[in-house]
């Protein structure tokens, strides 16, 4: 399973992923395009296992099937998963049906595949790259009435979040997140905040927490003494 160094996570640019295409670093402006529930719908779906899959699919579990094969036996999952791999990467993503693939066309041909082989793969990368927490997100409004269906289809099919655990996710939800960091961070605000991508939004918001953090122990050392070692503020988080 690739996985991606620190610096290209942080990178706006597309990463190149031998046989299939380029993986995107979606930016919260083009996550507002689509929606945040029709997102966390294709992160949702790239994220669910193969049992998951078969509860929502409908179908029954074999030993020999894996989530690729349950999705593409799913024609409602198979056209949502190619909405999602097509948003996620710079290649529009299509389904064939004579050759049992994604095929991901740039200018109208074939420029790499996505198949049984290298599907985790490519599920893997798009999710490093857009800081995925594989808890359900909440919400009511998607792009189309289409992905709602399939949404609520998948998230019946997992396990119901303890209390606890869905006040954790609505503090570390997008929208908090962007809130929060505008009235913390020196020049981040609501105007420019939509051009970071998400992975850098993340990083910025645990810097900012970290930083805050530092500061307060800056005063206690300037007011009580003791222990302040004054480069805490750039260490590797």
């Amino acid at each position: 399973m690739t996985r991606l160094h620190e610096l290209d996570l942080l990178s706006p640019e597309p990463f190149p992923l031998a046989r299939a295409g380029h993986i995107c670093a979606p930016t919260l402006r083009q996550i507002a395009s689509i929606g945040y529930d029709t997102y966390n719908a294709y992160l949702s779906l790239l994220s669910l296992r193969r049992d998951q899959l078969a509860n929502s699919s409908g179908l029954p579990l074999t030993a020999g099937d894996s989530p690729f094969v349950l999705i593409t036996a799913n024609p409602e999952l198979c056209a949502l998963l190619s909405a999602a791999f097509s948003f996620f990467m710079t290649e529009e993503v299509v389904f064939s049906e004579q050759h049992g693939i994604f095929l991901c066309m740039d200018a109208g041909a074939p420029v790499g595949t996505i198949e049984a082989s290298n599907y985790e793969d490519v599920c893997c990368c798009i999710l490093q790259r857009n800081h995925v927490d594989s808890a359900p997100p909440s919400g009511k409004q998607f792009h189309n009435e289409k992905a709602r269906e399939i949404y609520e289809k998948l998230q019946r099919a997992k396990e119901k979040a303890p209390k606890a655990q869905r006040e954790k996710q609505a503090d570390t939800s997008l929208p908090n997140l962007i809130s929060a960091l505008c009235v913390q961070h020196n020049s981040i605000n609501m105007i420019n905040v939509w051009d970071l991508t998400v992975y850098q939004l993340y990083d910025q918001f645990l810097r900012q927490s970290y930083l805050n953090q530092v500061q307060i122990h800056a005063m206690n050392y300037a007011g009580w003494g003791g222990e302040f070692d004054p480069n805490d503020w750039y260490k590797k988080l």
